[in-house]
């Protein structure tokens, strides 16, 4: 149990640097004002469609790491990494909202969840 906790931590954390990561290479390679000077402002949907692939594919490589060093019970670890990322998505969502929309905020859950789970599935099927 302690090992598959470990390994949601883990495909977690790798999901949050994927996404720090993707996130510096877009302010390199974006305008300056894509999200406003704020920092808050809803980008165009060109940069909000590679936002959602870039946390989409941070949730595969989550999901597949989860599963990989889950490996005594790959599926349930897949799964709650998946249960993880929908109870961290309802809390942003809720709690603050980050000034984004809640179209975008499920959307971006919904994504990461499906991300995630297709992931662990990729990782019990290699």
């Amino acid at each position: 149990m302690g090992k598959g906790i470990i390994s949601v931590i883990g495909g977690y954390l790798i999901m949050a640097v994927l996404v720090v990561f993707g996130f510096g290479v877009i302010s390199l390679v974006a305008p300056a004002d894509v999200f406003g000077s704020d920092g808050m402002q809803m980008p165009g949907t060109t940069w909000i469609i590679i936002i959602l692939i870039m946390g989409f594919l941070a949730a595969v490589a989550g999901g597949f790491v989860t599963a990989r060093f889950g490996k005594d019970a790959p599926f349930n670890t897949g799964s709650a990494l998946v249960g993880l990322i929908i109870l961290m998505g309802l809390l942003t969502a809720f709690s603050t909202g980050n000034g984004q929309p809640i179209w975008y905020q499920v959307l971006q859950t919904l994504l990461g969840a499906a991300g995630a789970w297709y992931g662990a599935n990729f990782r019990r099927q290699a």
